[in-house]
C-alpha cells in the first residue's frame, strides 16, 4: 500500500473516532503527505490529531527542518529520544488541533 493511501486511511479512522474536523485534518495531510518519512502512528488525541514519527538520529535535523517548514500552523511539536533500548532513534510527535468546533489558539492558551 502506498504512503498516501496509508496516511489517508489512518486519517479517515481518526476523523471517525475522534470527532475531528475533516477539512482541518486533510489540510494537515496535504502539508505532510510528501515528507520523506511516513508517520509511524496517526491517531486522534485530546488536542485533535497526533502524528508520531520515528526518525534515525542521523536524519533528525533535516527531518525537523523539513517538518517545521510545512507545519507553520502546528499547535505543538515534541521531539525526544526513544531512550536506552533504542538510542539511535528519536520520536517526533506533531499535535494539531483539528477538533470539531475548536477555536484557533485554544491549545496555546492552555499551556
Amino acid at each position: 500500500m502506498s504512503h498516501d493511501k496509508t496516511l489517508g486511511a489512518h486519517l479517515e479512522r481518526a476523523i471517525a473516532i475522534g470527532q475531528l474536523d475533516k477539512k482541518a485534518v486533510f489540510d494537515l495531510a496535504d502539508r505532510i503527505q510528501d515528507l520523506r518519512i511516513a508517520p509511524a502512528r496517526v491517531d486522534w488525541c485530546i488536542y485533535g490529531i497526533c502524528l508520531d514519527y520515528v526518525v534515525p538520529r542521523g536524519r533528525i535535523g533535516g527531518f525537523l527542518r523539513e517538518l517545521v517548514d510545512r507545519l507553520r500552523v502546528a499547535d505543538r511539536l515534541e521531539v525526544f529520544p526513544l531512550g536506552i533500548p533504542v538510542p539511535e532513534l528519536w520520536r517526533v510527535q506533531v499535535i494539531s488541533d483539528a477538533r470539531t468546533g475548536a477555536s484557533p489558539g485554544l491549545i496555546e492558551s492552555q499551556r
